[in-house]
């Protein structure tokens, strides 16, 4: 194991197993100000304690040893699609977990050839005239057709992206996008939520990676226009829309794979209704409880990229589970956790 250790990885394993400095501290028997310090690389460590943090953190000692570098919280490489109310240790944690499985997930890629090249062009918003014209100008580079997509995570794998269903453990946060040098971009989403939600979810995450290059004070709003539209364009959705009741709204979800919530929004936004008839509906949605639980769940759309991968190793290039979970600096029990889940939808010929 090399001597360099990496400080930088530290402070990220230790914010994704959600411990602050002072109770990790208290549990590697240092001071705070020890800890602080270490953190920052002004101050080394032994052999010993490296194993130490390596247990405490319950990760493979060797994941702090390596070269590998976070994507910080203000980079424009990362996105989030969150609520304003959610706190800020749970933001933390999250951005710290989800750089460290960005970084698992890279080892797992190299020496991989994947079967789609990445096709998720930069469009800087300031640029373009709005962001309805970037999705109109996506769906066209995708070769999209008129009229709904029918699977949404299908299309942005083939247009090399990888999508990955995560147990975010944050209600409040559905998705999280990292866009970072060599690799493909990589959309995490949270597995718990409905496919509905999710699709809005993952096209807004999508128009964040496309249109913001640098952090813009109405992004989420951009990037909400840029998912309705990519999701409904207005010049074919808004037939559909006109007269639009809640019982219409519910038949319109399985057409369009979009929450009722949206498709009246929608509504609104292309002119097919009125302000006023937009709050009673959004107030009869309230009254029937389709804010948390809609009619007419639609299936789910199972990524199969990341699958593909884990099983060329396993099946084609003879790794055990314990050879690849060691390989992405996993433990073997988090590795059969978070990426063979059996309710993603396929199986593995094992070994190991």
């Amino acid at each position: 194991m090399p001597n360099s250790f990496n400080p930088e990885i530290l402070a990220v394993a230790r914010g994704s197993r959600g411990l602050s400095q002072s109770v990790f501290a208290k549990k590697m028997r240092w001071s705070q100000g020890k800890a602080s310090k270490v953190e920052h690389g002004l101050l080394g460590i032994s052999e010993e304690e490296g194993r130490q943090i390596a247990d405490i953190l319950q990760y493979p000692p060797e994941l702090f040893y390596k070269a590998d570098a976070p994507c910080g919280f203000g980079s424009c490489c990362l996105y989030h699609r969150k609520r304003l109310t959610t706190p800020v240790r749970t933001l933390n944690r999250l951005h710290d977990e989800i750089n460290i499985r960005r970084m698992q997930i890279g080892r797992l890629l190299r020496g991989i050839i994947l079967p789609h090249e990445p096709n998720v062009p930069r469009m800087d918003i300031d640029e373009y005239e709005s962001p309805e014209e970037v999705a109109r100008l996506l769906r066209a580079a995708w070769q999209l057709p008129r009229g709904p997509i029918l699977n949404l995570v299908d299309a942005v794998e083939r247009a090399g992206g990888l999508v990955v269903l995560c147990d975010l453990r944050a209600p409040k946060i559905d998705a999280v996008s990292q866009r970072a040098t060599g690799l493909p971009p990589i959309l995490f989403l949270d597995r718990d939520k409905p496919t509905d939600r999710c699709r809005f979810t993952l096209a807004h995450e999508i128009g964040h990676m496309v249109m913001h290059t640098a952090p813009t004070p109405n992004a989420e709003r951009e990037a909400d226009r840029f998912a309705s539209e990519f999701l409904m364009p207005e010049h074919e959705v808004k037939r559909d829309l006109k007269g639009i009741t809640i019982a219409k709204a519910a038949n319109l979800k399985l057409k369009w794979r979009v929450a009722m919530q949206a498709l009246i929004r929608r509504a609104k936004d292309v002119g097919a209704i009125g302000e006023a008839k937009y709050k009673s509906l959004c107030v009869r949605i309230s009254q029937l409880g389709y804010r948390k639980n809609e009619p007419n769940p639609i299936k789910a759309e199972t990524p199969k990229m990341l699958r593909w991968v884990i099983d060329l190793y396993l099946r084609d290039r003879g790794y055990s589970i314990k050879e690849l979970s060691a390989a992405m600096l996993c433990l073997e029990e988090e590795f059969r956790r978070d990426y063979l889940r059996e309710e993603d939808g396929q199986s593995f010929r094992v070994i190991g």
